[in-house]
Formats: C-alpha cells, structure tokens, sequence
C-alpha cells in the first residue's frame, strides 16, 4: 500500500512539474521573462504595468498551451486541469476559477486580467 501511495505521490509530482515546464516554455517562447526582476509574474502586478505588451505576450503564452481560444476567452476546461495538476485546495481552486471568468476588451487583456488576479491570490 505504501508503493501505490508513493508512486501516486511521484506521478502527480511529475505533472505539476511537466505543466509547470510547459506554462514557462510557452511564456519564454512568447518574449517572457521567467525569473528575476522582469520576471512577467512580477511584472502584471506592478501599478504601472504595460498592459498592451504584457497583455500580448501572455495571449501569446495562453493560446499555446490551450487556456485561451482565439477569440480571448478563457477555457475553462483546460484551466481546471491546470488547477488540478497544481494541487490546490478547494478554496483557493475557486478563486483560480473565478480569474477565469474575469472580462476584458480582447484576448491581450483578459490575459492580463488573468494573470494579474491570479497574482493576487
């Protein structure tokens, strides 16, 4: 019994990690910063932050890896398996899920309004 619950325990690592590898590939591929003080992560959340060129970027990033259609809306689908693959509890999954649904004039800026609320949480 302590072999499955450990192998479960490697495998969901595992996922965490391939996502994570993949949301960075897709942000880097796009002209994101992922570490340091132009780290895009802290970019979004600075009161001045150039919503346009960062907005892009995360669009870019986004409809790669599926969590935006073209059309810039969120799918929810794919952002519940990221969610899930991150492990989250219950409480801080809904917060994710109410990002999601957050409004903007484009896909550049609900990606932003995205990111940004999820750096919030």
């Amino acid at each position: 019994m302590k072999v499955i619950v450990f192998c479960l325990m490697l495998f969901t690592f595992a996922l965490a990690n391939e996502t994570k590898e993949l949301i960075e590939g897709s942000l880097k591929s796009c002209g994101a910063e992922i570490d340091g003080p132009n780290a895009i992560r802290t970019l979004v959340v600075q009161e001045n932050a150039d919503e346009k060129k960062l907005g892009a970027i995360l669009f870019c990033a986004n409809k790669k890896i599926g969590l935006q259609y073209a059309d810039g809306n969120i799918n929810l689908d794919v952002l519940e398996r990221l969610i899930e693959a991150g492990n989250n509890d219950e409480e801080t999954a809904k917060k994710y899920m109410d990002c999601g649904r957050l409004k903007g004039e484009n896909g550049e800026e609900k990606a932003f309004n995205f990111l940004k609320c999820h750096e919030t949480i």
